[in-house]
């Protein structure tokens, strides 16, 4: 408890301390104070023409480009110019007002807490919306100028989420003829995509790419497994009653789409950006990557007692992976289809392709 009641009371006096350094360290001579603000003055007027050079340049820009016209221009930089010339005006009327204060009473406290930097320190409060507070510490510029220019956001990324059953044409046999179960063999893909605009100034046509992982799970029928013999894989009959016979491929690959759809163009707060949320949306391309991960999963019962083994090995399969897909959806949810063009296994009897057809979301 002594402990306790010597902490709070250091923390106290600590707290105390930077309370009375800031007001201690605040200019207390008239003059002095008087000639900061006067200062003040010069900074205000670098800090508007500053502002509006960047705005005329972002609406020279935005003329150049092609969106705007010659007199919209004039006007937009003229406006820009009346708004900074008001700003000046205000804002020096504003340290008139305060150096007629502190002349009129002869102190000067207190008069410049609202320009320059603020640092302050409290406990237990929380973080602020404007994300200048972090455990209770307080850090902010109020000379910070207001970032006024154009941006055209051209770029945007999202989550890949997909799921999807899995079809596996092995020695080109039929689906009726195949090794594994359909209904228990599938894809599961989780990613991060980028979406850019093609054309400047339409996002009708957007290029797509990322970086996802990919697994890929055979699920054996007729209670076989993998058995590898050097370069071959050989499915064989397993010797008790398997409950599960999987073989899971992990790969790490980069998809690529061209994104075909209309989008809504929007302007707010200065920024151009197009949402292509409750819209119709196709993609086309195809993938290619590499698969980083093999393992063979078994679960049965010796005597009653449940058994379940994992075997990590390379079990023969191919180290680089690509193929073609598309897609076709309304906002964020697509059907989808893939179809590897690389074989499953190298140098094996068992020559396989997949094909997929599932659920995609973009988040």
């Amino acid at each position: 408890m002594k402990t306790m009641t010597f902490i709070a009371l250091a923390i106290s006096l600590t707290f105390v301390q930077f309370v009375t350094a800031q007001e201690t360290e605040q200019p207390q001579n008239v003059k002095e104070t008087i000639a900061l603000l006067n200062a003040e003055k010069e900074i205000i007027e670098n800090e508007e023409k500053e502002a509006l050079r960047v705005e005329i340049e972002a609406i020279m820009k935005r003329y150049e480009d092609g969106e705007i016209t010659q007199d919209e221009s004039i006007k937009l930089k003229q406006e820009a110019a009346e708004r900074r010339a008001l700003n000046i005006e205000n804002r020096k009327t504003i340290i008139a007002n305060k150096i007629a204060l502190i002349e009129r009473n002869g102190i000067a406290n207190d008069t410049l807490k609202d320009n320059g930097y603020t640092l302050s320190i409290g406990l237990g409060t929380l973080d602020r919306d404007d994300n200048t507070r972090v455990f209770g510490i307080q850090y902010k510029n109020n000379n910070k100028v207001k970032d006024t220019t154009h941006h055209d956001v051209r770029t945007f990324s999202e989550f890949v989420l997909a799921t999807s059953f899995m079809y596996s044409s092995v020695n080109d046999q039929s689906l009726s003829n195949s090794p594994y179960d359909v209904s228990d063999s599938g894809s599961f893909e989780l990613g991060i995509s980028w979406n850019t605009r093609v054309f400047k100034n339409t996002n009708f046509l957007r290029f797509k790419y990322g970086l996802s992982f990919v697994w890929n799970t055979y699920s054996l029928d007729d209670n076989n497994y993998f058995v590898v013999d050097g370069n071959q894989n050989n499915i064989v009959e397993f010797s008790e009653d398997l409950d599960k016979s999987e073989l899971r491929l992990t790969n790490l690959v980069v998809p690529l789409f061209f994104e075909f759809g209309p989008s809504k163009k929007t302007i707010e707060n200065g920024v151009t950006s197009y949402n292509t949320l409750h819209k119709v949306k196709f993609g086309i391309g195809g993938y290619g990557g590499f698969n980083i991960g093999s393992m063979q999963k078994l679960k049965y019962k010796v005597d009653g007692d449940r058994v379940k083994t994992k075997e990590k090995r390379d079990f023969n399969t191919t180290d680089f992976v690509y193929g073609l897909s598309a897609y076709a959806g309304y906002g964020g949810f697509s059907l989808y289809a893939k179809y590897g063009l690389n074989d499953t296994f190298t140098d094996s009897t068992l020559q396989q392709n997949d094909f997929s057809i599932g659920l995609r979301i973009d988040f």
